[in-house]
């Protein structure tokens, strides 16, 4: 695990409901926890860094059309319609450290939408695209891919992916989920009382790390991290993509949406969910209130 200290400000102006600008800066520390350790390999020589100091600034574009908000006294909360959400993000950081001379720019893409389907309810789609630029970066300040070692579900994380267990310098990332309201369950007299609602979701993730920041190529980057008898415990994708795919039912008790979640790659990294000796497999829930 990592310890993480920031200090972060933002700042966001709305041209209209339609376009939203947003500027950041932060400036942090991180440094391990248990057993992990910043281990720095020259020449058969170890050393180890003690944490990390860095300065970031940023800047993000929202667009998003025709766009409607629930509003309250002191937030706001947006209503998700047929119209496209993008976005387009920028970041600058630095280490403030002079013995850890790195820096990098992030671009960052990211586009939702969600369609009808007809008499088959309607579906999700978000896709994103990232490329870290630089060389030398440790894999603390390249993408660190969205986790979910909990029992609840993660709409957009990877439910069956453990904490630090891949990293990438370039990805593209894919989300669907179909909703299909009634179409099953109200087939069945019984069952339409409950008003129950099934859905199918299904990530991809796939990327990768350039030579230049990869530790096991280049010598003398910070090494990806390792358990207490150092085996590796993080990975850079080889060519295969992560792919999980789920199907559930929500809208329990008008509350409640239950997943079956599935892994299908890479399972033969450590410490995989297990369920009943199926490895990769879980059930995650997720309280959700529908209308």
């Amino acid at each position: 695990m990592v310890n993480y200290t920031v200090l972060d400000a933002e700042y966001s102006h709305e041209f209209s409901n339609d376009y939203r600008l947003i500027l950041t800066g932060k400036t942090g520390k991180q440094s391990g926890l248990g057993t992990l350790h910043f281990i720095v390999d020259e020449n058969g020589e170890q050393s180890e860094i003690e944490q990390f100091n860095t300065i970031e600034i940023g800047v993000k574009q929202r667009f998003s059309p025709n766009q409607k908000y629930y509003t309250g006294l002191r937030y706001r909360s947006l209503i998700i319609t047929n119209h496209p959400i993008y976005e387009i993000s920028y970041k600058y950081g630095q280490s403030i450290d002079p013995s850890l001379n790195f820096n990098y720019h992030k671009l960052n893409l990211r586009f939702f939408k969600r369609s009808n389907a007809g008499n088959i309810g309607y579906f999700d789609i978000l896709l994103e695209a990232e490329k870290t630029f630089g060389s030398g970066i440790p894999f603390l300040y390249m993408r660190m891919h969205a986790a979910n070692q909990t029992y609840t579900f993660q709409e957009y994380s990877a439910n069956m992916m453990n904490y630090l267990e891949f990293v990438s310098d370039q990805y593209v990332y894919f989300v669907f989920t179909h909703y299909f309201d009634g179409l099953f369950f109200n087939q069945i007299p019984l069952l339409k009382r409950l008003k129950w609602r099934s859905l199918v979701s299904a990530r991809v993730l796939y990327g990768g790390v350039t030579d230049k920041n990869n530790p096991t190529v280049t010598p003398g980057l910070v090494e990806f991290p390792t358990d207490a008898e150092g085996n590796p415990t993080t990975f850079a994708f080889d060519n295969v993509p992560y792919v999980e795919a789920s199907v559930g039912i929500e809208n329990i008790l008008n509350l409640l949406r239950i997943d079956l979640v599935k892994r299908f790659t890479y399972l033969d990294n450590p410490n995989l969910p297990d369920l009943k000796g199926v490895k990769g497999l879980g059930i995650r829930f997720k309280i959700r209130i529908n209308f």
